[in-house]
């Protein structure tokens, strides 16, 4: 398998299609497309999961969307 296959299927390719509703794949703390997923238990939202860690290394026990 090549390097581009690996990768999957370009953002370019997926922000420019019109069957898949981006705003499902995109990650509310960096707004772009969402880079291992990682669901709040709390609220359901999935946020990168670099973000969320991220963002609870900084605010221990709070939701990004509260």
């Amino acid at each position: 398998m090549t390097s581009e296959e690996q990768k999957g299927i370009g953002s370019d390719r997926i922000r420019g299609s019109p069957a898949v509703n981006v705003d499902l794949l995109e990650c509310p703390i960096c707004h772009d497309l969402l880079c291992i997923p990682i669901a709040c238990q709390r609220c359901e939202t999935s946020f990168c999961s670099a973000c969320i860690n991220r963002w609870l290394a900084a605010n221990p026990r709070k939701c990004p969307n509260r």
